[in-house]
């Protein structure tokens, strides 16, 4: 019921289409940030590791340097973070679908059975998303999907929660 609760308090605006399209496309902006940060620094060990070929192949260093920095290039290559391409149009739409179908839930969730209502916030929320205080019986957190999580901050917002 608490659940059911807070679908109903979610109140999005009449312009929150353009609101979320906005929202997400910043936010595709400032990975592009990120995207170009980490490749920059992807670029460096591939630069040091030509200086090193060439410092090898002029006699400057031994093959067992040049074996020991390779090692250590390697593993700072495989520390650096992996980030996937997103396409900024596909995560509007996602996430307006995701606002199309929260307004649908909250009018559906009081004549659902409890099988609907389960599949219901299994689709709004990540596993292990509903965070519960057992002892207060009471929600007490929400772990939204990506493509939800634009919709429910904005629905939200005026409820405090």
């Amino acid at each position: 019921m608490q659940f059911g609760e807070i679908l109903r308090s979610v109140e999005l605006p009449e312009t929150w289409r353009e609101m979320i399209a906005k929202l997400c496309t910043a936010s595709a902006s400032e990975e592009d940030h990120e995207h170009e940060r980490v490749r920059k620094r992807r670029d460096e060990p591939d630069a040091q590791q030509k200086r090193l070929n060439s410092l090898f192949v002029k006699g400057y260093i031994s093959e067992k340097e040049l074996d020991e920095e390779m090692s250590r290039l390697q593993s700072e290559r495989f520390n650096l973070p992996v980030l996937e391409a997103k396409d900024a149009q596909k995560t509007v739409q996602n996430a307006l679908s995701a606002g199309e179908t929260l307004l649908d839930m909250a009018d559906y969730w009081s004549e659902a059975t409890p099988e609907e209502r389960r599949s219901m916030v299994w689709r709004l929320l990540k596993q292990e998303g509903l965070l519960y205080d057992l002892e207060r019986h009471t929600i007490v957190g929400l772990l939204p999907n990506a493509p939800m999580l634009p919709v429910l901050a904005l629905g939200l917002e005026a409820t405090e929660m």
